[in-house]
């Protein structure tokens, strides 16, 4: 067991710190890093919960180091949103005494399955333990699609419009972000590509800029197609989930076929 201790200047001031065993499996792997589950320990009384601790490569560009910094600032108490809980930059020396930066996001861990994992029928655990909740569900997708869709919806609905009040929109709804966890919640998940709704008429050096598509092509509203930044907003994430709604409802979504054709209809 080797237990790596995790803490920034925000984590100082707060008489907080992070910590994982760094002998345990990754829960994932993806493109930006590996995610390790962990503890928040507050050190004035040595309380603790659990948490999930994004690992960013070292080598990543700076666009996506301000992306990642600007997810974990969205710090949202809500049952059907991830709760983001902080950005951890952490300094070592390098084998030239050269000063090296490290990027850490943490947020609440969540214990379930995917939506789109269920929808295809998976109904197990990241440890491969079958998730009552999740069963459920998809027993409901398969007897009672209305009722099924109803539900999702709801809970995913109540999470956007935290976010809007808060004044985010997401801009990545689909059922690979959405995640049923095993206490019965609903969750929609992964800010990365969130933005700030006064910000989007001005220059952002971490995101979107006019002319550029970023999002699922299946679930993106024109405007996120076309890179109208301008015209992004609250539409744009009931699009999405409009989408959601008729793939639950139909079978499929409206508009299926390799990217490009997608992207055309």
């Amino acid at each position: 067991m080797a237990i790596i201790k995790l803490q920034g200047r925000e984590e100082l001031k707060k008489g907080i710190h992070y910590e994982f065993d760094s002998d345990d499996e990754p829960l994932g792997i993806g493109g930006m890093g590996k995610v390790y589950a962990g503890r928040c320990v507050n050190e004035r009384n040595m309380a603790s919960r659990e948490v999930a601790i994004k690992f960013m490569y070292d080598d990543l560009p700076e666009t996506v180091i301000e992306r990642a910094r600007r997810e974990a600032s969205i710090q949202i108490h809500n049952d059907n949103l991830v709760e983001m809980l902080g950005f951890i930059e952490t300094e070592s020396k390098g084998v030239l005494s050269e000063i090296k930066h490290h990027y850490h996001v943490v947020s609440e861990l969540l214990k379930g399955v995917m939506l789109d994992d269920l929808l295809q029928g998976k109904i197990t655990d990241h440890n491969n333990q079958a998730d009552p909740f999740a069963e459920k569900l998809h027993k409901d997708y398969k007897n009672d699609p209305y009722h099924f869709a109803f539900y999702i919806i709801r809970n995913v609905i109540s999470g956007v419009m935290a976010l809007h009040d808060a004044g985010y929109i997401h801009r990545d709804i689909d059922p690979t972000n959405i995640m049923v966890t095993s206490d019965g919640h609903v969750k929609l998940i992964d800010f990365g590509i969130a933005k700030k709704l006064s910000s989007l008429t001005t220059y952002d050096k971490s995101l979107t800029t006019a002319g550029q598509f970023m999002g699922k092509a299946q679930f993106a509203a024109p405007e996120l197609v076309l890179g109208d930044v301008r015209h992004q907003d609250r539409t744009t994430d009931i699009y999405a989930i409009g989408i959601i709604f008729f793939q639950f409802i139909v079978g499929h979504p409206p508009f299926e076929g390799a990217t490009h054709e997608v992207l055309d209809m």
